[in-house]
């Protein structure tokens, strides 16, 4: 991103930065290991059929949804509390079916942990070690299910087949950025190898939705960091603004919603429950996390895309949306404390003029972390055109960027690495990149405090 005089704020991984970095994490095997680790990048392997079963999903949803046998399909296969009876009621279902992936990619630890569960409202409960991978491996969805996607020079113009050999019985959907065409029926929404997709995907949201292991039906509510308009009709891509339902066949975009009988108070409590404090946050912070805002745009797997064709930069994204948190952070009735929306700096240029984004040359003493499991780290600090590839990665799996000529700021890519690992409490499950961060930081914090003591010393001789 580029701040307002063109000076470099961070290098990120592009304009579909997170989901990208969540679909390099899925293909990675299960359980991860450094050895494989430098291997699992877009190379064609047995480690990519998550990846490609994973994106043959979401069109599949869509057409499902076309008919009533397939609504009805799409409640049995997703055990929904409620009939899916719409096109907006697929929305959601589309929108509910993503959204785990971004938590399990932040909260992929080397060990059972609360901690992404429990901040995000799902619980005092563990999600298991390496849910990301655990989630691919046992639906099956990182083996061979008998889809095949057949990509064009576009990104988002390919074919998908399901189901072995190219028989009359195989189903092929055609995908043409957010639009779906049938190709070939295949005995419909029978199909079995579609259906056997459709569970396995089931299957591995379920590691995010049912971690307690008590649900006995889901509501269709997005995993609360993808909160993001998704749209099957790019025309209204503008105003589409993905709402919190508390079931698949609540209507998303309600022009007059109902007023709310409850008091201010209740009203601040209610948004604290559901949304955490990350909201009050992010809007009082004015801080908008433009590298979660696209997926779908063709590097990633998730499907429509968030945005219309034609759409690669994050100017393209101003352009189409100057006001990126003006729904989330709207706040008339002045309950929740947030800037007025006249008063708003949606792009937080406050953040780059105060603190200088990383026009930092006259600053010292700096260690920042990046681990390459966590979606974040898209938006992490690296040297410009230096973002990590897994094809880079080195035999220890850390590599270190002098972000100064002198070496007193480095930026740090732990390979292994889910959001802040490690400044977590060391494990003997920790992998080895994590040690040798830990190590390196140690370093710096070690050398940091000798300086500092010399120089303190060099003062009281100088003055004494």
């Amino acid at each position: 991103q580029e701040s307002r005089d063109g000076a470099a704020v961070f290098q990120s991984a592009g304009i579909s930065g997170a989901a990208e970095t969540i679909g390099r994490a899925v293909r990675l095997p299960y359980p991860p290991n450094e050895t494989e680790t430098a291997n699992a990048g877009n190379t064609p392997s047995t480690q990519s059929y998550c990846f490609d079963n994973l994106l043959a999903t979401w069109p599949l949803i869509s057409y499902y949804g076309k008919t009533e046998l397939g609504r009805d399909l799409l409640k049995e296969v997703f055990r929904l509390c409620n009939p899916v009876k719409d096109e907006q009621d697929v929305i959601a279902l589309l929108n509910w079916a993503q959204s785990p992936f971004f938590d399990l990619a932040e909260g992929d630890f080397p060990y059972p942990s609360s901690y992404i569960t429990f901040s995000l409202n799902m619980g005092n409960v563990d999600l298991p070690a390496w849910p990301l991978q655990l989630a691919c491996h046992t639906s099956g969805l990182d083996s061979d299910l008998g889809i095949d996607i057949d990509r064009g020079d576009d990104d988002v113009r390919f074919s998908i087949g399901y189901g072995y050999g190219s028989g009359a019985d195989k189903m092929i959907l055609g995908v043409d950025w957010d639009s779906v065409v049938v190709q070939q029926n295949g005995m419909g929404p029978t199909n079995p190898a579609a259906l056997n997709l459709l569970n396995a995907t089931m299957s591995a949201i379920s590691v995010w939705f049912n971690v307690s292991n008590l649900e006995k039906c889901f509501d269709a509510i997005p995993a609360i960091n993808q909160q993001k308009k998704t749209s099957l009709d790019s025309k209204n891509i503008e105003n589409q603004i993905l709402r919190r339902t508390t079931a698949v066949s609540a209507k998303m975009f309600e022009a007059d919603p109902p007023p709310d009988p409850k008091t201010n108070a209740e009203k601040c409590q209610d948004m604290l429950n559901s949304d955490t404090v990350w909201t009050a946050l992010v809007c009082n912070e004015e801080m908008n996390q433009i590298t979660t805002a696209a997926r779908g745009m063709g590097g990633d797997f998730y499907w429509p895309p968030t945005y219309p064709r034609g759409t690669k930069s994050f100017k393209d994204t101003l352009a189409i949306e100057p006001d990126p948190l003006g729904g989330v952070c709207a706040d008339p009735e002045g309950i929740f404390g947030f800037p007025p929306r006249d008063q708003y700096d949606s792009w937080a240029t406050w953040l780059d003029d105060y603190y200088g984004g990383i026009r930092i040359l006259s600053r010292s003493n700096i260690v920042l972390s990046n681990g390459l499991l966590d979606p974040w780290s898209s938006a992490g600090v690296y040297r410009p055109n230096a973002y990590p590839s897994r094809e880079r990665a080195s035999s220890d799996s850390v590599e270190v960027q002098n972000m100064t000529a002198d070496g007193s700021i480095v930026a740090l890519t732990i390979f292994l690495g889910g959001h802040h690992l490690d400044l977590m409490f060391s494990s003997d499950d920790d992998p080895p990149c994590a040690k040798i961060a830990r190590g390196i930081e140690d370093n710096h914090i070690t050398k940091w405090i000798a300086d500092w003591k010399e120089q303190s010393i060099t003062t009281c001789d100088e003055e004494g």
